[in-house]
């Protein structure tokens, strides 16, 4: 699974993990109870035939659900291609650790022993542990990560990234939201909007992620600037420091344009998708205010319909569908253009978040200058 400093991505074993997983654990307790069934004496009743094989079934369905959740964060490992500044830990082993925690207390102490003053290779090895626990904290938030982390891989090649800040960049796009691990997962999940207590607590998010993704900076450099400055905006109006232009590093930059598509193009419990093409018109109209403009063309310039199943896979599946089946080519049109014009139908913008993976209902693209995003 591992190759020198380096994962390679493994994508049928991860789909054939996650289906062992999801229905192993079924298959394996009624299997169970029917052999118990069967070996029951005749004389007994059918009513305690049943009761004994029913009694089996349970004990090996938590066991193994126990299993399972040990395994959980696997899957997900699986599907990585990351380089590490020193060897590449075993992902078995790496799942194992952040599976068998038993809270995300736990979790965090461990990271702040262990992980936070230590050199660059044992940082990150006790950094994706954390995100193993992220998946347990609040699963959509490390699948929005993970989602984010695709797409940037998308943006990243069409910007002319060397494969070295490529792989920087990654791990920047994977760790964005890296601080809702100290946000109560309750708060991540509040279905209505967040009051004002709420919302400071929500945007200390990037501040939180930053401090724990310190000690990657002698390996990440200013790609690890991505954490604390992803909700920065182009005009200065973002948070926490108000950065502008360029003084907001590229990573952030480049991230902040692939959290708002994925949010927007995902199913969300309190927001229905926007289609790709819609998706696109709503970055383009935050381009050079909330966007930077390169990497806007650089999203306007991708071609989604050839990706088929990965693209689904990257955009959760939902907002996917109609893009591609209008046939969504390149564009490569710039700010102050027609499509630049073009109008949304009648609240297609609105009670989309594309800033983060809780249930947030506001309004339009990530962040945007009428609202205090998380």
């Amino acid at each position: 699974m591992t190759s020198g400093r380096q994962w390679h991505a493994r994508p049928l074993l991860s789909a054939t993990l996650r289906v062992a997983l999801g229905a192993g654990a079924v298959l394996l307790a009624a299997g169970t109870g029917l052999v118990v069934g069967l070996a029951v004496p005749a004389h007994w009743t059918a009513v305690g035939r049943a009761a004994l094989a029913g009694l089996a079934a349970v004990v090996v369905l938590i066991l193994t659900d126990r299993l399972a959740r040990r395994l959980l964060p696997l899957p997900w490992l699986l599907q990585l291609t990351l380089s590490f500044p020193d060897e590449a830990p075993n992902r078995l082993r790496t799942a194992l650790r952040a599976g068998s925690t038993r809270s995300l207390h736990h979790a965090l102490d461990r990271y702040h022993r262990e992980g936070q003053n230590a050199d660059p290779g044992p940082a990150a090895r006790s950094i994706l542990e954390l995100l193993g626990a992220l998946a347990r904290h609040d699963r959509g938030t490390r699948r929005h990560s993970e989602r984010v982390r695709a797409f940037v891989d998308l943006l990243a090649d069409r910007l002319g990234v060397s494969d070295e800040d490529a792989n920087q960049l990654r791990w920047a796009a994977l760790l964005h939201d890296i601080g809702k691990l100290q946000v109560d997962r309750q708060l991540l999940n509040k279905p209505g909007r967040p009051d004002q207590r709420e919302w400071e607590t929500l945007r200390g998010h990037p501040a939180a992620g930053a401090a724990l993704v310190e000690p990657l900076r002698p390996f990440l450099g200013s790609w690890v600037d991505a954490v604390g400055q992803h909700h920065e905006r182009w005009d200065g109006g973002g948070y926490p420091a108000g950065l502008a232009g360029n003084q907001i590093g590229l990573a952030a930059r480049v991230v902040a344009v692939a959290d708002a598509f994925e949010v927007m193009t995902s199913k969300r419990p309190y927001s229905r998708p926007l289609d790709l093409h819609h998706a696109r018109i709503e970055v383009l109209r935050n381009s050079e205010t909330q966007f930077d403009p390169e990497v806007v063309r650089a999203l306007l310039a991708l071609s989604l319909k050839p990706l088929g199943l990965r693209w689904w896979a990257i955009s959760g599946g939902v907002g996917a569908t109609a893009g591609l089946a209008a046939g969504f080519d390149p564009v490569t049109t710039a700010p102050g253009t027609a499509l630049h014009h073009l109008a949304l139908p009648a609240g297609a913008a609105s009670g989309h978040v594309a800033g983060g993976s809780h249930g947030q209902g506001h309004n339009t693209a990530h962040h945007t200058a009428t609202d205090q995003d998380q």
